[in-house]
């Protein structure tokens, strides 16, 4: 797999360890020049989040 952002794979990890949360409804209407990929993955429940940027950029 190349990632065009190497540190993709350490963000996922601590995203995974922090549980970050967004406002419901910002994909909806994300701020001004935001960039949003709209990608649906089904992923099991023991899937580690390098296999996670796998799915989704691989």
């Amino acid at each position: 797999m190349h990632l065009t952002r190497p540190d993709l794979a350490r963000i996922l990890d601590r995203s995974a360890a922090e549980r970050p949360t967004a406002e419901l409804g910002w994909l909806d209407a994300p701020p001004a020049r935001a960039r949003v990929l709209r990608e649906r993955v089904v992923l099991g429940p023991d899937v580690t989040p390098a296999a996670t940027a796998d799915a989704l950029f691989g």
